[in-house]
């Protein structure tokens, strides 16, 4: 799945109707657990500091952009997301 690295954090780059997809297909594997994360920027800046943070962030099984901030801040690095995605 392609990701953009913003702040050292790598979230998905997938519209919504792509992520339902991808949580519907994590329902369907019928994991006992799995991990959904929607990072703003506040959470981000935070990963920085805080390695347990970001551990958590990077060993989630799903990671998409909750905040306007992270999507320009992706479009500055030149690996914009699709689209800010609410948590």
């Amino acid at each position: 799945m392609n990701k953009v690295n913003v702040l050292g954090i790598l979230i998905n780059n997938i519209s919504l109707e792509k992520t339902l997809d991808e949580i519907e297909k994590l329902i369907k594997l019928k994991k006992k657990n799995y991990t959904i994360f929607t990072p703003n920027v506040n959470m981000t800046v935070r990963a920085i500091k805080d390695k347990k943070l970001k551990q958590a962030l990077m060993d989630a099984d799903l990671l998409v952009p909750d905040g306007m901030p992270l999507i320009w801040a992706s479009k500055l690095f030149k690996r914009p997301l699709k689209e800010k995605i609410e948590g």
